[in-house]
């Protein structure tokens, strides 16, 4: 999913620059990641069987995390990567005293991909929109109507950049080795 005004940018500066041909189309972005994603949905064939849905801000995600979502999702109808919790999570009030002390054996940080069958997610994405349910998670649209979502191993260099932190750990990361396996 592109902006509008950003869809010729991107066409020039990443598909034509590195002669990416899986691309079809350009799908526009909506006002909020929900609605970005249902755009998507809605875009594709209605023969769809396995759709992945992976954040452009986790550029560094493995070849493998994404060919396992894929098999759980065949297998499960529904999986996503994500990361153990190694910290002790402390679930805090309003006032800033501790409510309770959640189990990390129990809490993982979510990731993309998030890989569902087609006739998964776009029903409980039309169920969400008709009751204007909004999260900024698919599996959580999944889980609210009654789907079982399979949570598989993500990558700890999966990391998802929004802050200028995040983007002096990507480049140690790229320095370090990470390397992209995937034929573009």
């Amino acid at each position: 999913m592109v902006s509008p005004e950003e869809k010729e940018r991107c066409r020039k500066n990443i598909i034509l620059k590195y002669n990416i041909s899986k691309v079809k189309d350009f799908v526009d972005g909506g006002e909020t990641r929900q609605d970005s994603i249902y755009n998507g949905l809605k875009a594709l064939d209605k023969d769809t069987d396995i759709v992945v849905i992976h954040d452009g801000a986790r550029p560094l995600v493995e070849e493998t995390i994404i060919r396992d979502s894929i098999e759980n999702a065949q297998k499960y109808g529904a999986a996503i990567a994500a990361i153990p919790i190694k910290d002790t999570v402390k679930k805090g009030g309003n006032n800033y005293f501790i409510n309770k002390t959640l189990n990390r054996e129990e809490i993982w940080r979510a990731q993309t991909p998030q890989t569902f069958k087609y006739d998964i997610i776009l029903p409980a994405y039309l169920q969400a929109y008709k009751e204007k349910f909004l999260t900024t998670d698919d599996a959580a649209i999944v889980e609210r109507y009654g789907h079982k979502v399979k949570l598989i191993i993500g990558s700890e260099e999966n990391i998802k950049i929004t802050t200028p932190f995040d983007i002096i750990i990507a480049e140690n990361f790229l320095k370090k080795g990470f390397s992209f396996k995937f034929k573009l």
